[in-house]
């Protein structure tokens, strides 16, 4: 019996050295400037993920939002009523984990939708505020993140939890980026509420670390993670949480839809008064993000902790290739980690950037709705835009 109590003993000892090296090596992962991407891991897995490792992507900030589950919402069951994650939705995830470990592409996952906080797209194009407006909603969440923290505890392909992709608590009450004019007074009225992120962020934290002590975290700001939501961002009392912002500087710009040929980089981009631009220079791109700069200086958080998890520009816009090479020089310039938007996504592809700057035409719309695949119907190809990107990558990609 004695020998048999000191086997477990050292099987024990053994596991906890196992598991503290592995949540040492996880933190560790972020010591040093990481470039990845954002993505889906595309219909064919195996595929996408030798793709992005033979790119060099350093991690992919993966979003399981599109992919088909048991329920209504992947992971979720129904967002309107979360009761527990789907064995077999969860099945799906571990084996999208395990074949992006294979590949060696470390996972930061993501998720577009929570209990009471539909993604937009599947959601009739309409904000759900559930999350921030019933406390109901937010116990259910704190229950999702438990619950999936304790089901991927230790897998080797995860890096980092990113509780919710571009929180907006605020924006039913007519504050988005761009337009914070007396936040500071909502927020007063609202601190400690369900409607305050900082609250929600410190809870989500809370509910991964009963399960999972040391697992990175990585928190997106206020105002759909743009910029200007650093101001009002609480840092958490957590040496292993990271902090994020999406970088696309002027949407009207980087966005197709609005752009309609209005703007270009460097020489026309919008002013904010209809029907004028001007010319903008690298200083206008890095004003963008002083709110970032001052707030980790105020804080005393260093760059290895800020993560831009999002930054791009539709390559059909004039000027892409110039607007993306700025903008990565300045993350770098910063040694902020990012993720470009997006890597091979067939819902973007606006933002796949080995097609280079050419229109799909009418030909490939026609195609897809008899039925063809976008995969089926594109051709990659190296080109001056995806250039860009490619080459501050680790490997060379083809």
């Amino acid at each position: 019996m004695r020998r048999l109590s000191l086997v477990a003993l050292l099987l024990g000892v053994c596991a906890t050295t196992s598991s503290a090296r592995g949540a040492s090596e996880k933190l560790a992962f972020w010591s040093r400037q990481r470039k990845g991407a954002n993505g889906g891991g595309g219909a064919d897995q195996q595929a996408w993920f030798r793709a992005a490792a033979r790119f060099g992507i350093e991690f992919v900030r993966l979003c399981p939002v599109t992919w088909k589950g048991v329920g209504r919402d992947f992971l979720l069951g129904n967002a309107d009523d979360f009761t527990g994650i789907p064995p077999g939705d969860l099945a799906k995830l571990k084996r999208a984990l395990d074949i992006a470990h294979r590949s060696n592409v470390p996972i930061v996952l993501t998720m577009f939708s929570l209990p009471g906080a539909r993604y937009r797209q599947q959601n009739d194009n309409k904000f759900d505020y559930r999350l921030w407006t019933d406390e109901r909603y937010q116990t259910q969440a704190l229950a999702f993140w438990s619950e999936l923290a304790r089901q991927l505890k230790g897998h080797p392909a995860i890096v980092a939890y990113n509780p919710l992709n571009e929180p907006h608590p605020a924006r039913k009450d007519g504050f988005m980026s761009g337009s914070i004019k007396g936040f500071a007074e909502w927020l007063g009225r609202h601190r400690g509420t369900t409607a305050d992120l900082n609250r929600f962020n410190r809870r989500a934290v809370g509910a991964i670390r009963k399960v999972d002590p040391h697992v990175p975290i990585l928190l997106d700001c206020w105002f759909h993670a743009a910029p200007e939501g650093f101001t009002y961002l609480e840092p958490v009392a957590d040496q292993a949480v990271l902090y994020s912002f999406h970088a696309y500087a002027s949407w009207e710009y980087v966005t197709y839809r609005v752009n309609k040929s209005r703007f270009a980089y460097p020489d026309r981009m919008p002013t904010g008064s209809p029907g004028k631009t001007r010319r903008w220079t690298p200083a206008d791109l890095r004003g963008g993000y002083l709110p970032v700069v001052e707030w980790t200086k105020k804080h005393k958080i260093g760059p290895k902790r800020i993560v831009v998890g999002e930054f791009g520009c539709d390559r059909r816009v004039e000027g892409a290739r110039q607007f993306l090479a700025d903008t990565i020089a300045i993350l770098n310039e910063h040694r902020w980690h990012w993720a470009f938007y997006a890597f091979r996504s067939p819902d973007w592809g606006g933002l796949d950037y080995e097609l280079g700057t050419e229109k799909l035409g009418w030909r490939y719309w026609q195609a897809r709705e008899q039925g063809k695949t976008h995969e089926e119907l594109i051709h990659r190809h190296d080109n001056p835009l995806w250039g860009v990107i490619k080459k501050e990558l680790v490997g060379k990609g083809s």
